[in-house]
């Protein structure tokens, strides 16, 4: 299938110039990916289905919206800012190995308030769904 969808793309760019443009064969994986991730969501919203069936036109927009829309452009200036930040980070951990140590406490103390939030919310839900119909428990009786 890719070689079909790279075929279409091929196309497309020699009978389009604002297309050809656009059209990079470079990121054609990052195009594949892009078209997988688009299934992956219909299938997502076919609740309880394993798979569905796209028919090729679609599957052909979804190659040229990858173009069309700048998602290639996006890619690679996300990909391009992710790498300045690894830099900036091994830069400043080679500066100062003891930020490492307070980055990695800070994750902890953020996962461990999260933690707690979910057990809060958790117990919330909890005690609406006992309380849901209006009756009095045991406890609330006992005045625990």
């Amino acid at each position: 299938m890719k070689g079909i969808i790279k075929e279409y793309l091929e196309s497309q760019a020699r009978i389009d110039p604002c297309f050809k443009e656009k059209y990079k064969p470079e990121n054609f994986e990052g195009c594949i990916n892009y078209i997988t991730a688009q299934a992956e969501k219909l299938v997502k919203d076919k609740h309880g289905k394993q798979c569905v069936a796209v028919k090729e036109e679609e599957v052909f927009k979804w190659a040229r919206d990858y173009f069309n829309d700048g998602i290639n452009v996006k890619e690679a200036e996300e990909r391009k800012l992710k790498e300045q930040k690894a830099a900036e980070k091994e830069k400043a951990l080679e500066e100062d190995p003891e930020i490492e140590i307070n980055i990695n406490a800070e994750i902890e103390e953020s996962r461990k308030k999260a933690e707690e939030y979910r057990k809060q919310r958790e117990e919330e839900e909890r005690s609406k769904r006992e309380h849901a119909n209006g009756q009095m428990t045991i406890f609330d009786i006992l005045g625990g």
